[in-house]
């Protein structure tokens, strides 16, 4: 899908009156969030993004994990398990 198809798109749902765009976690969104989050802006359609750089790049509000935060998180209980911890009680531990 290209810039103009998401413009089709856009104009599309802003004369059918849908006031709200929702954007959900994939691949091929996250690698057009440029043109994603542009044409919200242009067409003033509030939007709820799926990750906190679709907000970095402009978009009005992100609402989710912390993508970074998860792997560093993961890293410390694999080498809490590699160390010798129980899974069970490394996981519920904060």
């Amino acid at each position: 899908m290209q810039a103009d198809a998401f413009l089709s798109l856009t104009r599309l749902g802003v004369r059918q009156e849908s006031w709200h765009l929702v954007v959900v976690p994939n691949a091929f969104l996250t690698g057009h969030r440029v043109e994603i989050v542009s044409l919200a802006a242009r067409y003033r359609l509030p939007a709820i993004y799926p990750f906190r750089f679709f907000a970095e790049s402009g978009g009005l509000l992100s609402y989710g994990n912390d993508l970074l935060d998860n792997y560093r998180r993961a890293a410390i209980y694999a080498n809490r398990i590699l160390k010798g911890a129980k899974p069970s009680v490394s996981l519920s531990e904060t």
